[in-house]
């Protein structure tokens, strides 16, 4: 009698498609079916395996537990995904004097620093070597000012010339402690044009 309920009249009709291919190719044929119970779903993977010229054998098995941990899998690598996207071009902790604590860059801004050169322990300021240079470094220092004085991220944006070429960066400058910030640089150049 179930059978006249659409849901399992189309489950039925399915079944039989595969056992009929099952029959024809005498192939083990293999699929998952989702299954309603109560408010929940169950998952199932049903294989079917010929054992005569007309007759098969149809094994189901519960695979809910692995569908909730492919779920979860999904669902962590989407916030990943999202994390990565979120992580700045350009990202250092920098202390009130100026000195770098940490440092992390992307591409973008490998050509800051000499290759193979370390950030840690240098000061910033020290960079501030060309009028090119010191308007952005001077502007973080001033921003960094703001944001220990008041205990609030400053947020601007900005433009920098890179090998001639204009690049636009959304600096983000976060208290941490009393005397230390993180400063996280973004290239907004692709947002911009």
């Amino acid at each position: 009698s179930f059978a006249y309920d659409d849901f399992y009249q189309a489950h039925i009709e399915r079944q039989m498609q595969v056992v009929h291919q099952t029959l024809t190719t005498r192939e083990i044929q293999v699929y998952e079916q989702q299954i309603p119970v109560g408010d929940d779903i169950r998952y199932e993977e049903v294989r079917v395996v010929p054992v005569t010229a007309d007759e098969v054998l149809v094994m189901v098995r519960d695979i809910s537990d692995r569908k909730l941990v492919e779920q979860a899998l999904q669902h962590n690598e989407a916030q990943k995904a999202a994390i990565l996207k979120a992580i700045p071009d350009l990202m250092f902790h920098l202390r009130q004097d100026g000195v770098i604590l940490n440092y992390l860059s992307g591409a973008n801004f490998a050509d800051l620093w000499p290759a193979g050169e370390s950030r840690v322990g240098r000061n910033l300021m020290e960079h501030a070597n060309t009028a090119t240079l010191a308007q952005p470094i001077n502007q973080k220092m001033q921003a960094m000012q703001q944001a220990l004085g008041t205990g609030e991220m400053q947020l601007y944006e900005q433009t920098v010339y890179i090998k001639g070429e204009p690049h636009y960066e959304e600096v983000r400058v976060v208290p941490v402690t009393a005397d230390e910030v993180l400063v996280m640089v973004r290239d907004i150049s692709e947002r911009r044009r």
